[in-house]
């Protein structure tokens, strides 16, 4: 019982490890592929984390309450907070920390595979959107390129030189298309346009544009 409800607990907080936005990003691009690999998170930072807090909590012999699944909560808070799966996953280990060996281990490879599966999502959604953007026509495209500029001037995070920087290049890809160097600028703005889908994590922007040349199948 205990167990369970560690795991339930370790779950919830996992589920919060990430914002809101990154799973309508990761889902408006791949919904297959993207709801099996968070599966897989769930997986190792919910029943994973959980597992962790019930072994640190049954190596100190703590019994915080008369309850076995109180006692399974306050584990899977413990076993969530050890693998930083209500803060992200990106975390390392404090030097000072006196953890037993094993379970250290036990934690290194959580909080591993916790991070492998994120950035298995982000590099699933730019070849996900690199493909989409791909099949774009030229104007299509450049309308996507638009917004995303859009969407970078408006930030108030992103340095004014960099937002000038990314501007000049997008600005000087956008006017080679069609010329004879139409092929590699088409490529930089597919390119910049993916990345930037992935890092930033936002649900892709269909087009308002019709008709492009080919169609934009669904997401898989």
């Amino acid at each position: 019982m205990s167990l369970l409800a560690a795991i339930m607990t370790s779950s919830v907080f996992a589920f919060f490890g990430f914002p809101f936005r990154y799973y309508a990003c990761w889902w408006s691009f791949s919904r297959l592929g993207s709801t099996t690999l968070v599966l897989v998170y769930f997986f190792v930072a919910g029943a994973g984390g959980g597992f962790l807090g019930w072994l640190l909590g049954r190596a100190a012999n703590l019994h915080p309450t008369s309850s076995l699944a109180a006692d399974g909560i306050f584990y899977g808070l413990a076993g969530a907070i050890a693998l930083r799966a209500d803060f992200g996953p990106r975390k390392r280990r404090s030097p000072t920390d006196r953890t037993d060996p094993v379970l250290q281990d036990v934690r290194s490879i959580l909080g591993f595979a916790v991070t492998w599966v994120e950035k298995a999502l982000d590099d699933l959604t730019e070849m996900k959107a690199g493909n989409w953007l791909n099949r774009m026509t030229d104007e299509n495209l450049s309308e996507q390129a638009n917004a995303i500029q859009s969407r970078i001037k408006g930030r108030s995070d992103v340095p004014a030189k960099a937002k000038k920087q990314m501007r000049e290049r997008l600005v000087s890809s956008l006017e080679s298309l069609g010329s004879a160097n139409g092929a590699e600028a088409r490529g930089d703005i597919v390119w910049f346009c993916a990345e930037y889908y992935s890092t930033s994590h936002i649900p892709r922007l269909e087009s308002r544009l019709r008709p492009q040349s080919r169609r934009v199948s669904t997401t898989a």
